[in-house]
């Protein structure tokens, strides 16, 4: 054999070296990848393992005890013969007039709106009370709503 071919035949064996290792760590990784997930998968484990876990807030439910709220009244101030008026919270209905009278509970933000779709005279709504707590809707804001929907405005809350 010449020397060409016997450094060709050590490069071959040194490159099908390289390519075992390759190999085998490629193996490695898969079965740690594997053990890993199946670690995570029990709730014991990963909390031990996982510090995202254990940095977690409360859950909003807590907090929900600590959010401010406000309450707002609404009166009709014109006659009606028709049906009352709706009222929306953040597009979700919440309350209804009972005699030309509304009281709403209202968190910072909430948009506070008035429907008439179903009403086909025009009725007028006034603000008439606040909590202590809320700056907004202004005190005697008046609205008139004929067949549409009124945004009362957005509550604040100090």
């Amino acid at each position: 054999m010449s020397k060409l071919e016997e450094n060709k035949n050590k490069s071959n064996s040194w490159w099908a070296l390289i390519e075992k290792r390759i190999k085998q760590l490629v193996m490695l990784l898969i079965v740690l990848l594997i053990v890993v997930q199946a670690i995570f998968m029990n709730h014991e484990l990963r909390w031990t393992f996982s510090g995202i876990e254990r940095l977690e807030g409360k859950s909003i439910e807590v907090e929900q005890a600590y959010i401010m709220r406000g309450n707002v009244e609404l009166s009709i101030t014109s006659s009606y013969r028709g049906v009352a008026p709706d009222i929306y919270i953040n597009g979700k209905k919440t309350a209804a007039f009972i005699n030309n009278t509304a009281s709403i509970t209202v968190k910072n933000n909430d948009i506070i709106e008035v429907s008439s779709v179903n009403s086909d005279e025009a009725i007028e709504i006034k603000v008439t009370g606040l909590s202590s707590g809320v700056t907004e809707p202004a005190l005697g804001k008046t609205f008139k709503i004929s067949k549409n929907i009124v945004i009362v405005g957005k509550a604040k809350l100090r």
